[in-house]
């Protein structure tokens, strides 16, 4: 039995990310997509008790593209905390957003 040695591992990082700004928002956020394939995504805006606020599809191009979203047009959020869920895409799917 031959044994070998680990020397040096790679982290795994995802090809395809998404980014909000600003964050803080007062609910008006630029949201970016960098995809290595066009694809549809889907996003939820979620309270921080987990109930789902707004829901939105976008149809994505291959490569960084930045689109707004508002995320208080239908919800009338209140300040706190929330959370955007991503489906549909090779990056981690939650990230926090701060309302003023």
């Amino acid at each position: 039995m031959t044994t070998g040695k680990i020397i040096k591992t790679q982290p795994v990082v995802p090809t395809e990310s998404w980014t909000i700004a600003p964050n803080p928002t007062t609910g008006m956020v630029n949201l970016t997509l960098s995809l290595t394939e066009g694809k549809d995504v889907e996003f939820e805006l979620l309270s921080a008790e987990g109930k789902k606020l707004m829901q939105q599809r976008l149809s994505a191009n291959s490569g960084k593209s930045t689109t707004i979203l508002n995320l208080g047009k239908d919800t009338r959020l209140s300040p706190g905390i929330y959370y955007l869920k991503a489906t549909g895409i090779d990056a981690l799917g939650v990230k926090k957003v701060i309302v003023r």
